[in-house]
């Protein structure tokens, strides 16, 4: 995953067989292989590319390499891996895509918590 370095402690795992109809909310770390209907929450998300997910995502620090079909919130940042297949809008500070990742929707670049420097505002023209 780009935007963390070291392996994520997996809080709640969703295995490849396994489906669920409803939300799921985790604190921590959570990673679907299986199917999703319903909105998922957590710190960090992260859809395997086998995974299926028809509903929203709001979470710190996204990773899809599965399909995802609704709205997508990273706090943080959200990766869209070569297999990933997004169709709905993405709310975030930092996007990255794999080439021959799929996209279809709207992408809002929210400010991030740092600017590392940056000024604040655009001064005007």
């Amino acid at each position: 995953m780009i935007f963390q370095r070291k392996s994520p402690k997996i809080n709640v795992l969703l295995g490849e067989k396994s489906s669920v109809k409803g939300d799921i909310t985790s604190e921590g770390t959570l990673l679907i292989q299986g199917w999703v209907t319903g909105n998922i929450e957590g710190e960090q998300v992260i859809i395997d590319k086998n995974a299926a997910i028809d509903g929203d995502i709001l979470a710190a620090r996204v990773s899809i390499a599965g399909r995802v079909i609704g709205q997508i919130t990273g706090k943080e940042g959200v990766e869209i891996k070569s297999t990933g297949y997004v169709k709905g809008d993405i709310t975030t500070p930092r996007l990255a895509m794999e080439e021959g990742a799929y996209f279809r929707g709207f992408c809002g670049m929210e400010e991030a918590a740092t600017t590392d420097g940056l000024p604040d505002k655009i001064p005007p023209h």
